[in-house]
């Protein structure tokens, strides 16, 4: 784990005599720069008690202080600047080496001990935030960033300087999701030779297992570890994939160059996020005539043709050409019965295909939660290989009700 130089600046003393509005500006090296507020109008003596957590970078052995005063007309104008030559002890300061002999007081001390970035809390965002996600716990002083559907987690490390530190987690819901093993299996291939012209030096460390482990309790989830090479940077990248029903899933990674110091915050936020399966996410409703109406699931597509409503699945979506899933919706209108309408379609269906039945016609209840009532239905189940795939067996479940 990385070293921090906390720094406490206390005072400034011996300002000249017009009233100032002192605020200072910290550096260190080319890479730290941090600049306080101003503080109101003093005269002769200004209290800071500002205190600085600065990583250590092995490169750099001075911290630049300045003391700047804030003008409302014109440029800001700086008072004095020193340096403080970092000599790995812990130990004090006072300085009297400032323009205009201005004295300024502060102490340094190097913590050894550096904890992970979440400074012992742990934060939350709302489902409202994002809204097909879930509920995302993270770390204190962390920053959340939406993009491009991704949500991005920076730790302070990384914020402190990405081009030489990089250390952030990343989560992103996927469709479309065959099965975890296989998902994971393409995920592991694809990342040797994805961004090739940047990744060298690439190792899987870890392929782990097809055996799932279970996240929250009732998600199947798959991960491995492996490493590359950016440029000058060597970056670890863990990956966990998380199978929440339907063909949805997440992958959630942790990239690091920093020792894999939060590690354990990336393997927390696994554990004590409330993704959110599939079975929960909005769906759209959708009025096929003056009486009928429907709710589309979330990221399926929709089609018709010759007033048939046809509900593609995110996985027939990616894979048209070779997988088949989707809901077929057909109003009948006759004047027959419910059961002589079912088993004359079921006759239809034996004589048009060499089925292999499943499930013969039954009569089943089907309760209507947001009407509080139960409607009756008459359900066919069955298999067949399609004439233009001989080696694609379609599996259909037929349903028939009455439209109330």
């Amino acid at each position: 784990m990385n070293d921090n130089i906390i720094l406490s600046v206390i005072s400034a003393t011996n300002l000249p005599t017009q009233k100032h509005k002192p605020y200072l500006i910290v550096k260190f090296g080319n890479d730290y720069i941090h600049e306080t507020k101003p503080l109101k109008k003093v005269k002769g003596t200004a209290k800071f008690n500002e205190l600085f957590k600065i990583p250590m970078d092995r490169r750099e052995n001075k911290i630049s202080i300045e003391l700047w005063q804030r003008n409302k007309f014109g440029s800001d104008m700086i008072l004095g600047t020193s340096k403080i030559t970092i000599n790995n002890k812990d130990e004090g300061h006072e300085l009297k080496q400032f323009l205009n002999k201005i004295v300024l007081t502060f102490k340094f001390t190097i913590d050894r001990n550096s904890k992970i970035d979440d400074e012992g809390k742990i934060e939350s965002t709302s489902i409202e935030d994002f809204p097909f996600i879930g509920n995302i716990l993270y770390p204190q002083y962390w920053e959340i960033v939406l993009k491009e559907n991704i949500i991005n987690l920076y730790s302070p490390t990384h914020l402190f300087n990405e081009k030489i530190n990089l250390d952030y987690i990343s989560i992103e819901r996927i469709m479309g999701m065959t099965s975890l093993q296989d998902f994971i299996f393409q995920l592991k291939f694809e990342s040797q030779f994805e961004d090739k012209n940047k990744k060298i030096l690439y190792n899987l460390l870890d392929p782990g297992t097809d055996i799932p482990f279970i996240v929250r309790k009732q998600y199947p989830a798959l991960n491995f570890i492996c490493s590359y090479a950016i440029g000058s940077l060597i970056i670890q990248q863990f990956t966990t994939v998380i199978d929440v029903g339907s063909g949805h899933g997440f992958i959630i990674n942790y990239y690091s160059n920093c020792s894999s110091k939060n590690r354990e915050v990336y393997e927390r936020l696994i554990q004590q996020s409330n993704f959110i399966p599939t079975l929960r996410l909005p769906y759209l409703q959708v009025d096929l005539t003056d009486v009928m109406s429907i709710k589309v699931p979330y990221a399926f597509k929709m089609g018709t043709t010759n007033n048939i409503v046809f509900l593609f699945s995110p996985i027939q979506q990616i894979y048209k050409d070779i997988i088949c899933d989707n809901f077929m919706i057909q109003l009948i209108k006759n004047d027959l019965s419910l059961v002589k309408t079912a088993s004359e379609i079921q006759n239809q269906f034996k004589e048009e295909k060499n089925l292999e039945i499943i499930q013969d016609l039954e009569l089943i209840d089907i309760e209507m939660i947001e009407m509080s009532t139960i409607i009756y239905a008459y359900r066919f189940e069955f298999s067949y290989q399609e004439k233009n795939h001989p080696n694609r067996t379609i599996h259909e479940i037929f349903l028939l009700t009455l439209v109330l």
